[in-house]
């Protein structure tokens, strides 16, 4: 891991991610330098691709310093008329402006106000300017002259970046990633469901687990409650005659579960927890069937979780219980990052499909 430290902001790089940066960076040049296409006095290049790209999936000070340094190498490498300091600002500029506006909202709206902002505020007035220093131009004129370029490139970048929006997803599962950008693109693909979409599958979930003859069968089964938009299985331990315990947290590395015999109370995570002054505590080797919630999973079975390791510390303690995984089917991933001390799960049940060993 590295960890670059830049006025008071912590940015950290791991291999993959300075992987895909560095691939990012040389397409823009290529983009920028050699591909472009010209008609009457109107040039119209792509670069903003990659830029755009590095804004939705990392943010706003990646998409800046890739927008930066593929200005700055380009100019060194492939040099078109002398360098400019005053360019290359404004590439950080607009990838921080892509970066603000895409990283957690893809919708046209944000679209049209990020390529607003960059066309008219930045590729306008600010290059117009640093145009007219460099070649003593008046900025009127040139401002003038730039407009319909302006506005054609405008144009096609919100029909290309909304089309790059929408493909985000596949492209998302195609870059190697690590546990964090994988909790990122699983978060990101959960909370693109509707609500009743959440709903609908969450019912879907239920009913699939209600046929499962390991849970009809467990007398004491750990169940969760839902946060935001998890799967809620609220509706399923309504309808079980077993004793439903819920985790406790006891600190920030681990948990206890209780079966509560009063009101419940919202623990350091917001998240609803029996209150010891009004539960049973149960041990570990009493739990026949633990539902874990996910982040992410995979076919084979591997969970990611949130990343503070509650379940990896508890779950080995459950000597006798069945682990079942439920998520919905957005939240799969081609393969999950693990480590030596992940846990598979004995199954995965989404709205689709049970995912059991082969």
């Amino acid at each position: 891991m590295a960890t670059v430290t830049k006025g008071g902001f912590l940015l950290k790089l791991n291999t993959r991610k300075l992987v895909v940066l560095s691939m990012l960076i040389a397409v823009e040049i290529v983009l920028s330098r050699f591909l472009s296409i010209s008609a009457w006095n109107i040039k119209i290049g792509f670069a903003f691709l990659p830029v755009a790209l590095a804004a939705m999936l990392f943010g706003p000070l990646e998409a800046g310093i890739i927008g930066a340094l593929a200005d700055l190498l380009g100019a060194l490498l492939f040099p078109v008329g002398p360098y400019f300091p005053g360019f290359t600002l404004t590439a950080f500029l607009m990838g921080a402006v892509y970066g603000l506006f895409l990283r957690r909202d893809q919708r046209m709206g944000s679209i049209l106000l990020a390529v607003g902002v960059h066309e008219f505020a930045l590729s306008l007035l600010l290059n117009t300017l640093w145009i007219s220093v460099l070649y003593s131009s008046p900025f009127l004129p040139l401002l003038v002259s730039r407009l319909p370029q302006v506005a054609v490139l405008s144009v096609v970048q919100v029909v290309v970046i909304r089309l790059l929006a929408n493909a985000l997803p596949q492209l998302r599962r195609l870059l190697p990633q690590g546990k964090a950008e994988q909790r990122k693109a699983a978060l990101a693909a959960r909370r693109a469901l509707s609500r009743e979409q959440r709903r609908e599958a969450s019912a879907a979930i239920c009913a699939a687990l209600l046929e499962l003859p390991e849970l009809r069968a467990a007398g004491t089964i750990l169940s969760y409650s839902a946060l935001g938009d998890e799967v809620d299985l609220a509706a399923l331990t309504e309808q079980l005659g077993a004793r439903i315990a819920l985790p406790r947290c006891l600190d920030r590395q681990t948990m206890e579960a209780r079966i509560p015999t009063g009101p419940c109370k919202r623990g350091p995570y917001g998240i609803r927890e029996p209150d010891p002054a009004a539960s049973e505590l149960v041990a570990p080797e009493e739990i026949d069937l633990v539902l874990v919630p996910c982040v992410a999973f995979d076919k084979n079975r591997n969970r990611l979780g949130h990343g503070a390791g509650y379940y990896d510390r508890y779950l080995p303690l459950c000597t006798r219980a069945k682990c079942i995984a439920v998520a919905f089917e957005a939240q799969r991933l081609p393969r999950v990052v693990t480590d030596a001390h992940d846990r598979r799960m004995d199954a995965v049940v989404t709205e689709k499909k049970f995912y059991l060993p082969e």
